[in-house]
């Protein structure tokens, strides 16, 4: 085959990845794509290429997604931190602690640590992570 994906397959790929949850079965009905050739393109590397290209992009958009939201969600768990209702504001400690890797880079994840991750927090939140630091070094159950 030549260096690129057909018209057909380029209108299977768009078809697949067009947000509307086509199946391949569906996909390949509507383009009119035999079960065998369609197992051939697996062999060709030309398809399998734009095929994963086509996924790496979506993964990068989802990313993209999730990085936009990031700041809300973290914004709201420090709020949590805070709640008067004490297995919240556990869980979202226990959260904050479990994510806050997640958004430092390389260089960060050595600087930053313990104690001094939570000073960076409100107040309340410092004094509510500080306590289930404490409370796991003891062994306690949460309450």
């Amino acid at each position: 085959m030549a260096n690129c994906i057909t018209q057909q397959q380029t209108r299977v790929l768009d078809n697949l990845f067009s947000g509307t949850g086509h199946e391949e079965e569906e996909t390949l009905k509507e383009e009119k794509v035999p079960q065998a050739s369609y197992r051939k393109w697996w062999k060709d590397k030309v398809w399998v290429d734009a095929f994963t290209a086509r996924i790496e992009t979506c993964r990068r958009k989802a990313q993209l997604v999730l990085c936009n939201y990031a700041v809300y969600a973290a914004a709201k768990l420090v709020e949590l931190a805070g709640c008067d209702k004490e297995a919240v504001a556990r869980q979202a400690c226990l959260d904050i602690l479990a994510v806050k890797g997640l958004f430092e880079s390389d260089e960060e994840k050595g600087a930053v640590h313990g104690v001094q991750a939570v000073k960076l927090l409100g107040s309340q939140s410092s004094q509510a992570i500080l306590k289930i630091l404490a409370d796991a070094e003891r062994g306690a159950k949460p309450e």
